[in-house]
């Protein structure tokens, strides 16, 4: 099993530690009260902390012992300044016209865990926070091991599941400092930075662990975002319903490896975000652009080539039904060093809370959804395999339903349909079975 970089262990050790030390003194601000106003910079905090609440109280078993030694133990680290989030998911799959030397069953344990500890607090709602962030996968069976990245079995520009990321492969996308000011509305992040936690989020659509797993429904593949990079980010909330991001990250390094060994300054990109944020909705725009010098291994470099665009996204609560809505849309002037594998991508797709219970089937806890959506992606020309024709687009739609047990189980079978998989020359229409558990602790 590969070991986490050397740089990263004094950081995971004196986060830990800080942790410890903070525990049973009292510190940080309470957690708001239902009667409570908002405070004034509550979207960025939406966007930068987890909160101090734990677990779903409608599930069918909502009470465990479990549960209520989880529920405290989440309480009594917030009111310490602590915040953390531990996702663990085995993930069975059953995929249906793989290519030719790959398995067709396949079995994977996922787990993402974030923390944020809270190092200072100062008056006027100045925090500096440690911003933690651990993900990983694994192969569970000797076939899944010797078959590697499970989008190697269909070739989807992105993944089929966006938290597999091979067959034994753990590293850190994030260790930074959050520092607030300006009485909260205004925060700066900085050091090893995950962009995909602030840019292009959507309640609906963001997370393998719970909703939809396919990489054009997590983040908009056109917008090139990386993690396990130096960069930083500014934001702003300058209205109660609008804020700005503006941020860069180099992007050379690969994951599971150190940027300060694998940063040349020559890779980088810049991301700007406007969001409009209502009762019921959000509506994201996000322009960028990326320089990158990078060819596939074992090529030359060649000059350096500039990406620009621009992505939307959308999500809205239709009226006072339990139907929900997304939507995702990018563009890049360029058909050819997209860092994530998109030149053109719209996403899209409607998500049902309880919808036995709106049937009248049956009870359901809040956790219980129903979801279905279509994405079509023009692929960047280098994500293309040999043979596969560049006019084709090529379509994916997933749909799943959780099954919520308890406040940290869920049940989660989905299928996955890909029309056209740009990826691979031997492989064509596919479709996957998965059948999640996801525990989250």
């Amino acid at each position: 099993m590969p070991t986490l970089p050397a740089m990263y262990r004094p950081l995971i050790i004196l986060g830990l530690l800080g942790a410890f030390t903070a525990q049973g003194r009292q510190a940080g601000t309470e957690m708001l009260r239902p009667d409570q106003p908002e405070p004034p910079a509550h979207l960025l905090t939406d966007i930068n902390l987890l909160g101090g609440e734990y677990g779903d109280e409608t599930a069918p078993i909502p009470n465990d012992s479990l549960t209520q030694s989880l529920t405290g133990l989440h309480a009594r680290a917030h009111r310490a300044g602590l915040e953390f989030l531990v996702e663990n998911a085995f993930s069975y799959n059953s995929i249906h016209h793989p290519a030719p030397d790959k398995p067709g069953t396949q079995l994977w344990y996922l787990l993402h865990a974030h923390a944020n500890y809270r190092l200072i607090q100062a008056p006027w709602n100045r925090e500096t926070w440690l911003k933690l962030e651990l993900s990983g996968s694994t192969a569970l069976t000797g076939k899944t091991w010797r078959g590697g990245n499970m989008n190697d079995a269909i070739g989807l520009t992105g993944d089929t599941h966006t938290d597999i990321f091979g067959e034994r492969i753990f590293f850190l996308p994030e260790i930074a400092l959050l520092q607030t000011f300006n009485r909260g509305k205004s925060a700066l992040v900085a050091g090893i930075v995950n962009q995909t936690n602030y840019f292009d989020t959507n309640s609906y659509a963001n997370s393998s662990f719970g909703q939809f797993c396919a990489s054009p429904f997590v983040n908009n593949q056109v917008i090139p975002m990386a993690d396990s990079n130096l960069g930083l980010i500014f934001q702003h909330q300058f209205h109660d319903q609008w804020y700005a991001m503006l941020g860069g990250n180099f992007t050379g390094c690969p994951q599971n490896a150190s940027p300060l060994k694998h940063t040349d300054g020559k890779n980088f990109n810049i991301l700007a975000e406007l969001a409009w944020v209502h009762d019921s909705g959000a509506v994201k725009l996000t322009p960028f652009m990326a320089r990158t010098n990078e060819l596939p291994d074992g090529e030359e470099r060649k000059n350096l080539h500039t990406v620009a665009g621009i992505a939307l996204n959308v999500e809205q609560q239709l009226g006072g039904s339990p139907w929900k809505a997304f939507c995702r849309a990018g563009w890049s002037d360029s058909t050819r060093d997209n860092l994530c594998g998109a030149a053109v991508q719209w996403s899209g797709g409607f998500v049902c809370s309880q919808p036995l219970q709106q049937l009248g089937v049956c009870e359901e806890g809040e956790a219980n959804q129903f979801g279905i959506a279509l994405a079509v992606t023009r692929p960047d020309d280098g994500s293309m395999a040999e043979g596969r024709a560049r006019n084709k687009k090529e379509v994916v739609m997933e749909c799943h339903y959780n099954i919520s047990v308890t406040p940290w189980f869920l049940i989660q079978p989905s299928l996955l349909w890909i029309s056209n998989p740009a990826g691979r020359d031997d492989t064509g229409n596919a479709s996957v079975f998965r059948l999640q558990t996801i525990l989250t602790f």
